[in-house]
């Protein structure tokens, strides 16, 4: 029996495992696990009825310095303790989340009007090899309003998804006005991971013109 997950380099977690009986004799049952990492195993030993199953859980961390995609294993052996050549075993593979983000959006922002909102719609690429969560910021030196998720945007391993900024900017904005709008994209799992992207914005021009009058 296999096991397989992918946790964050310095993430612990706890794996279960069933042993049953199924001779027709009770057995004294002993378990160890070895491998690459150190591990806690509980129960390490019991006593099986005809017919009955314990469960047994193995705790394991991964190193803080855990190279991203790196692959450990661990093996579980269970074996009667009266009669060695009675066993089972179970595998347990552990790979190192790697985190990765690609952030983009359109290149150009059409001009903004004053008092109306203007949408950016990014698109978040998760290119890691597990489930992970992005939370955006934005730095935004006009202190313009900027309305974007407040909540880590779920994405899966592999997968892309669309988040829209809605901006606006005050009704007596000067036309012509720019400002750098600075978004920022955060790995939840490995925090390090992040991604930033720049786009200029600028407020409509005026729509007045003044002819021009030859003499």
């Amino acid at each position: 029996m296999e096991q397989s997950a992918i946790l964050p380099a310095g993430a612990a977690a706890s794996f279960v495992w069933q042993v049953s009986n199924t001779g027709g004799q009770s057995e004294p049952v002993e378990i160890s696990v070895s491998g690459d990492l150190p591990a806690q195993l509980s129960p390490s030993s019991f006593v099986l009825n005809t017919g009955e199953s314990q469960e047994i859980r193995v705790e394991v961390g991964l190193p803080d310095s855990a190279a991203p995609a790196a692959e450990y294993r661990l093996d579980v052996v269970a074996h009667s303790g009266e009669e060695p050549s009675i066993w089972a075993a179970a595998t347990l593979n552990l790979t190192v989340q790697q985190c990765g983000l690609l952030l983009s959006a359109p290149s150009d922002v059409p001009p903004l009007v004053p008092g109306a909102p203007t949408v950016l719609q990014l698109i978040l690429t998760n290119t890691g090899n597990a489930s992970d969560a992005f939370n955006l910021t934005v730095e935004n030196p006009a202190n313009w309003t900027v309305d974007m998720p407040t909540e880590a945007v779920q994405i899966q391993e592999q997968d892309s998804t669309f988040v829209d900024l809605t901006i606006r900017v005050p009704e007596n904005a000067t036309p012509g006005e720019s400002h750098s709008l600075r978004v920022i994209g955060r790995s939840a799992a490995c925090p390090a991971v992040a991604q930033s992207l720049e786009r200029r914005l600028v407020v409509q021009g005026s729509r007045l013109f003044l002819p021009l009058i030859g003499r």
